[in-house]
């Protein structure tokens, strides 16, 4: 088995296999809403039996096409957990190694110190023979120049010596530079999502108070969770008012039977909103001159994009619709 999925195109490659598993996961999500839609259409259509029948069979078809791109992705998903292993494997790996560096450096500027020394020392003995020759034989010029040139040359030498020990400093500073980078670069991938400063996004939202916000979906981890109560908290710190949202099966008991938020299997923090006005008439006014839920979305969508460790590096858009909804909708999809 794992001989044949070794088979597949770029398998070795985390891109790659992130955008198959995407693209498996989408496919199932389409087939899932259609199964929603056929067995809602069926049980409208029960007069016409056979018709009901029909549209049952078309439902069960989308049930077993969305099953079998479920089952289709859950490999590429593990491989996509492997893969990412071993990124963070290699950036240990290069932090390992500028520290080796950053040692060897520092093991050169210590050499370099020593010679140095050396070089000094040569130096005063030379200065030293060159003045006892100069008052017993003045004659003896020949010799003098010898030992100036010895002289020149140890000054030389100790230039050197000091210029190498500089550029050793340097390396080593730029080693654990490196080393610090790799550092951050492995926390950040093994980080959960986090508000930087939930306080400051509540008071920058508070002039948006008694704004409907519900929560549309949530990745069923608990690092996705974690954060959506997070941004709920903050939101309802900042005045804004919880209502009930779109149900998705199957369903987490996060604010009571009542109250539940669907999961999803999407990645990132995806914010949509309704508006009576197309997306060019809403793109043709300024910020403050926007009707307040779409104005309130964009404020949040901001805050969440600059607001959460580690950031994402590709932040979503808010998406626009036509409608007269006034209910902010908010997602918090898997980490990316």
């Amino acid at each position: 088995m794992m001989h044949y999925w070794n088979l597949l195109w770029d398998w070795d490659n985390l891109d790659a296999v992130r955008a198959v598993h995407s693209f498996l996961e989408g496919w199932a999500l389409v087939f899932f809403a259609l199964l929603v839609i056929f067995d809602v259409l069926a049980h409208l259509a029960e007069e016409n039996k056979q018709r009901a029948k029909t549209l049952e069979r078309i439902g069960l078809v989308c049930f077993a096409v969305a099953v079998l791109a479920e089952g289709l992705a859950y490999p590429y998903s593990q491989r996509n957990d492997t893969l990412s292993e071993r990124v963070i494997v290699s950036l240990s790996g290069l932090a390992g190694a500028a520290d080796t560096k950053a040692r060897q450096a520092l093991g050169d500027s210590s050499a370099a110190i020593t010679q140095s020394k050396k070089a000094v020392d040569a130096s005063g003995h030379a200065t030293t023979s060159a003045s006892s020759a100069l008052v017993l034989a003045r004659g003896a010029r020949q010799e003098a120049d010898t030992f100036e040139k010895d002289i020149r040359t140890a000054k030389r030498d100790a230039a050197e010596a000091k210029a190498l020990l500089s550029d050793a400093r340097q390396l080593a500073a730029e080693a654990k530079q490196q080393a610090g980078e790799a550092t951050v670069g492995v926390s950040q991938l093994k980080a959960n999502r986090s508000l930087k400063n939930p306080g400051e996004l509540s008071a920058n939202l508070k002039k948006f108070g008694k704004t409907e916000y519900a929560f549309s979906g949530v990745f069923a981890d608990e690092e996705s969770i974690g954060l959506l109560m997070q941004i709920n908290d903050a939101l309802q710190r900042a005045g804004w008012q919880r209502v009930k949202g779109v149900h998705h099966f199957p369903a987490l008991g996060l604010f009571g039977k009542d109250d539940d938020v669907g999961t999803i299997v999407t990645t990132g923090i995806f914010i949509s909103v309704e508006s009576p006005e197309s997306l060019a008439s809403l793109q043709a006014l300024r910020l403050d001159k926007l009707p307040s839920p779409v104005n309130a979305a964009v404020a949040l969508n901001a805050g969440l994009s600059s607001g959460i460790f580690p950031q994402d590096v590709n932040p979503k858009l808010v998406n626009v619709q036509m409608g007269t909804s006034k209910t902010v909708q908010i997602s918090v999809g898997k980490k990316p």
